[in-house]
């Protein structure tokens, strides 16, 4: 492996924005997405070389507290951010790229308060995107302009979402803070959560994350 450095660079505006780091996402046509703590987003050129910032007419991603927590691509190619700040729809219009709030993007949407509060972002196999927040799981249908709200999804409690995945057979898979069972999953054909008590998680409120590996067995 090659290791190669990418630092800011107050002398080169084609450099990384910063180097408080938070979120890293590569987009369908290649180019690397950015999250900084306090800075915003960047977004690289193809080759991954050069820089530029997101500009959002938003205040609230210029705030020194505020952290890019996740990205995901929609099936519509629209980039998602989600951040402690709420959540943001980046657009391209030619070769620009403007970031606009959820609301101000889907107008016509009606809005959840869960979705002020983003934690994770993950787009399924059909192009939907699923909004982990501090109080449950949305999930939002680009085509259909629909939005989820936590209450829509039977056995999933109502709790801070922290993860969020595919096992090797279609099976969605979701962490959450709880007293009880932390991981849940739901079939593609049935809409109902299952939980998955299998493993002994010692704390409730502590971050969860898991992967599946290629014989698909989780690891938590």
């Amino acid at each position: 492996y090659e290791v190669r450095s990418f630092r800011h660079s107050h002398l080169d505006s084609t450099t990384i924005g910063g180097n408080n780091i938070t979120a890293l996402y590569e987009d369908k046509e290649g180019r690397l997405w950015i999250g900084y703590l306090g800075w915003g987003v960047d977004v690289s050129d193809p080759d991954k070389t050069k820089f530029r910032k997101i500009e959002f007419p938003d205040t609230a991603l210029r705030k020194v507290s505020t952290i890019v927590h996740h990205f995901t691509e929609d099936s519509l190619g629209n980039i998602w951010v989600s951040t402690n700040s709420g959540l943001f729809i980046i657009k391209k219009a030619k070769d620009k790229f403007t970031g606009v709030s959820f609301h101000d993007f889907w107008n016509d949407v009606p809005i959840f308060k869960a979705i002020e509060r983003p934690t994770i972002l993950f787009t399924d196999k059909k192009g939907n995107v699923w909004i982990g927040t501090e109080t449950g799981l949305c999930m939002f249908d680009p085509d259909k302009r629909k939005l989820k709200e936590p209450e829509s999804f039977d056995g999933l409690p109502s709790h801070e979402i922290q993860d969020i995945g595919y096992d090797h057979e279609g099976k969605l898979w979701v962490s959450c803070q709880n007293d009880g069972a932390r991981l849940f999953y739901i079939s593609p054909e049935i809409n109902l959560f299952k939980s998955f008590d299998g493993i002994p998680i010692q704390s409730k409120v502590r971050g969860l994350s898991f992967t599946f590996d290629l014989d698909n067995r989780i690891w938590v």
